[in-house]
């Protein structure tokens, strides 16, 4: 299927065309299911699409199409500086037992993004005829095909094996769970990729995973011979996403807003906020799993960032405390000893980089707003669907600095940026007029 994608099928018109194709493959095909495999493959297809990109850029200075100035955009320039400040933040705090090699891993990732972000910006045409959108959704579609097989081997070890057994040959749930949420992020921009016109296949698509993801199995040596593992934050997530698809149906430019100014809030509030989030933890639904768990350490986090630290206490530092100052018992049942961070991506960017850290995030959240408010009204649902479940699971579960997360959040981000397509201002609800061609290229 790879090879006969229409990525990767008819005349290539000379090495820039090529790059074009190998950059679609990577990023577009590749990256929505690679993670089911191996989550750590993501950073793997990242890199390829970065040197794609690399020689896309490379390509056109070379024609002297573009000059060099050209990549200097303000968000390839705010991107840079971001790298150079993670750079040297990076080197205030080090841990003794990896290379000196790896202050460069965290600023090299962000300079992989800053030459894509110029790529998917300035190529949105060329990839477009290269195949972005039919490589993107046969991704996704592999995908969950992949998660059925994975699913089926499961099962089929689960019944046939006794439980110890069947543990040793599984694949490991936790690499299943931890990716779906990605899945969920990429199912949302479907119908961004189909121009609004693939609604049908969307839905169609997002129920046969969210039925799916209810199916991941864990192993227990106690009288079940399986039991579920279900993902929280596909549990929060969807639904929350949902509901930012159904409002950018019905008004657009308020969904816009709103989601957006609630995740600048976020951004911008989070060391207050969970602060005094731990108050509410009686009237969590999920007191007993893994929610209340997140509450401490988000908690512990929050009071210790504005306590001592909002100009941040550099990385890896945060290590120290938790794993003092967030053991708790829950409900007088275990103990739970804490991990070395927040679980949490915009409170350990707090932690990390204090206040400058979240004034760099709040940069590049106005710009992908800038993006998403020109954006065709059929397509701001599926972007600001994706947009929701992306920051849920950022605020759930992940570290900052989880390569292979970053990974899948910058390639998410340039799909988005790649795949949007600027359109009049219109805030009618999508269902109440049809978006015909000529409508959208009218913008």
């Amino acid at each position: 299927m790879i090879l006969g994608g229409p990525w990767l099928r008819g005349p290539w018109r000379g090495p820039q065309d090529a790059a074009r194709r190998f950059y679609v493959l990577f990023l577009g095909f590749v990256s929505p299911w690679i993670g089911l495999i191996a989550p750590q493959a993501v950073q793997i297809a990242f890199t390829l699409s970065a040197l794609s990109a690399v020689g896309i850029v490379a390509l056109e200075w070379q024609s002297r199409t573009v000059g060099y100035r050209s990549l200097l955009t303000p968000a390839v320039v705010t991107t840079a500086a971001f790298a150079g400040y993670v750079l040297l933040e990076s080197m205030r705090y080090h841990e003794r037992d990896l290379p000196s090699a790896d202050h460069l891993v965290r600023p090299v990732l962000i300079l992989m993004l800053a030459v894509q972000t110029y790529v998917a910006w300035t190529q949105r045409d060329s990839l477009d005829a290269a195949g972005l959108p039919q490589a993107f959704v046969a991704g996704v579609k592999v995908a969950l095909g992949i998660l059925v097989a994975i699913l089926a081997y499961q099962y089929a070890l689960a019944w046939a094996l006794v439980p110890e057994s069947a543990a040793r040959y599984a694949k490991n749930v936790r690499e299943i769970n931890r990716f779906l949420e990605g899945l969920a992020v990429m199912l949302f921009l479907v119908p961004v990729a189909r121009r609004w016109r693939g609604e049908r296949e969307f839905l169609a698509l997002l129920a046969v995973y969210y039925v799916l993801a209810f199916q991941v199995i864990g192993y227990w040596s106690a009288s079940a011979r399986v039991s579920p593992v279900d993902s929280e934050t596909v549990q929060i997530g969807i639904p929350l996403a949902l509901g930012a698809y159904t409002l950018a149906r019905l008004r657009p430019k308020l969904a816009t807003r709103l989601v957006f100014g609630g995740i600048a809030a976020v951004i911008a509030l989070a060391p207050w906020l969970y602060k005094h989030l731990i108050g509410a933890s009686d009237w969590i639904l999920f007191k007993r799993h893994l929610i209340l768990d997140r509450l401490e350490i988000w908690h512990g986090s929050a009071r210790r960032v504005l306590e001592e630290g909002l100009a941040g206490f550099a990385f890896g530092h945060g290590r120290e405390f938790l794993r003092h100052d967030c053991n708790f018992v829950i409900d007088g049942l275990y103990t739970k000893i804490m991990p070395f961070h927040p679980h949490n991506m915009v409170l350990q960017l707090w932690v990390d980089m204090g206040a400058i850290g979240a004034a760099f995030l709040l940069a590049f959240l106005y710009k992908l707003y800038a993006v998403v408010d020109r954006t065709e009204v059929g397509q701001r649902p599926g972007l600001l669907a994706g947009l929701t479940m992306l920051f849920v699971a950022a605020i759930v579960t992940h570290s900052l600095w989880q390569l292979w997360f970053l990974s899948l959040i910058f390639c998410a981000l340039l799909l988005m940026l790649a795949l949007a397509h600027p359109g009049r201002a219109d805030t009618r609800p999508i269902g109440s007029r049809a978006v015909t061609e000529t409508e959208q290229k009218s913008g």
